[in-house]
């Protein structure tokens, strides 16, 4: 027999009553000596307590929710911001690299112009000497085979 109703008529729904026409004077007992009337009315108790908790205990878990939110979007900006950070870094490696690299060429480019330089010189010299070989087997002067 059941002698508790759970919310089957109107209330709250999660009410715990004593069905009508139950025993509320006589005392009941199991076999192990387990009193039954004071464990009913303690389970009222307990569940009239969680009842009056459940909003609070509904808030709590709300606020904790919002903080585990909040811990999420800060922990997400701590890993963003030490992203931020090594992605400078790297931009700034990048740029120093490229700073070497045109001083590089800046440095190549005024060789070459040297070597360019020194080759025109060097290209009019043998071009000259060319020129003092040629002229060289045409002088009369210079001609020891005639003599």
């Amino acid at each position: 027999r059941n002698d508790f109703d759970v919310g089957a008529r109107g209330g709250r729904g999660d009410e715990i009553r004593p069905v009508r026409g139950a025993p509320r004077h006589d005392l009941q007992f199991r076999e192990d000596g387990f009193h039954v009337q004071s464990f009913g009315r303690a389970a009222v108790a307990l569940v009239r307590f969680v009842q009056a908790a459940h909003p609070y205990v509904e808030r709590a878990a709300a606020v904790l929710e919002r903080y585990r939110k909040v811990e999420k979007r800060e922990s997400h900006a701590k890993f963003m911001h030490c992203r931020a950070r090594k992605i400078r870094g790297e931009i700034e490696e990048e740029r120093e690299k490229k700073h070497d690299l045109e001083e590089r060429i800046e440095r190549n480019q005024s060789e070459l112009l040297r070597l360019e330089n020194s080759y025109r010189y060097l290209t009019e010299i043998l071009q000259q000497c060319r020129d003092i070989a040629e002229n060289a087997k045409t002088a009369p002067f210079l001609n020891t085979n005639n003599n």
